[in-house]
């Protein structure tokens, strides 16, 4: 299955944790998609466009049967020798994966990486991205705001912050227009504001839902949410082999 260099990019959001060893990988999903998660935050990144997929040199990649989850050390690796494809339009940045190995193309010839899988269940993200849907229609706030912009300042925060403890609060406020106001303080007790104007064009309208959206947030026709209930947690302890505890969902 085609996936491409920003599929693998959900390692960024992974996190290396010995209680719960799920953490240190990404889901490599059936559909193409890929999620990564800290336990905190997550992401979620979607199919690589079939348009794109017409140019690929791996003419004869198959679709994955069941989602496949991969250890973050492998998938760092492989970004590593991918590099960036700045002549060929990203066709270069693509892998084609078939739930055991990932091969690229560097230009020149194929080459083939065995991956460390993950082989237990992984984290249950579906509903976390249930929840929040389910939330932004209880009571929605909607802004939009240059990414780069947003990059660049809370680079800066973090910058100010550096705090080795990597437990800066970071306190978040939307405004009738849609700007956002951060605040936040440095480790010797400096107070610092910061704001991301919002886009007051056409840009900023939100876009509707794709089939594959919908199906990450676990909306049903309609608009209804899916209900994740009776999801079960799992927590796991080290690299043991089987989970220490089932926690069930409080309703």
């Amino acid at each position: 299955m085609i996936f491409s260099k920003s599929n693998m990019l959900a390692v960024r959001v992974t996190k290396s944790d010995r209680k719960i060893s799920a953490l240190d990988n990404v889901h490599f999903r059936k559909d193409g998609s890929t999620i990564g998660t800290n336990g905190v935050s997550v992401i979620a990144i979607s199919p690589v466009d079939e348009r794109i997929k017409k140019h690929t040199v791996f003419t004869d990649a198959k679709d994955i049967n069941v989602d496949c989850t991969v250890n973050a050390e492998s998938v760092l690796e492989i970004i590593k020798v991918l590099g960036k494809d700045t002549k060929f339009g990203g066709v270069l940045e693509l892998i084609d994966f078939d739930g055991e190995k990932i091969q690229l193309n560097d230009g020149r010839k194929n080459k083939t990486f065995e991956v460390c899988k993950y082989t237990r269940e992984y984290i249950p993200y579906k509903e976390v991205f249930t929840e929040a849907y389910k939330g932004l229609r209880e009571g929605e706030t909607f802004t939009a705001i240059n990414l780069q912009r947003l990059v660049v300042l809370l680079s800066c925060l973090n910058e100010i912050c550096g705090d080795t403890t990597q437990n800066t609060i970071l306190y978040m406020q939307i405004t009738k227009r849609g700007d956002i106001i951060f605040r936040t303080r440095e480790k010797r007790g400096q107070r610092i504001i910061a704001i991301v104007k919002a886009y007051d064009s056409d840009e900023g309208r939100l876009p509707e839902l794709t089939k594959w959206e919908k199906d990450i947030f676990g909306v049903e026709e309609g608009g209804q949410s899916k209900d994740y209930s009776r999801i079960i947690y799992r927590a796991y302890e080290g690299n043991s082999d089987k989970p220490i505890k089932k926690i069930k969902r409080i309703k």
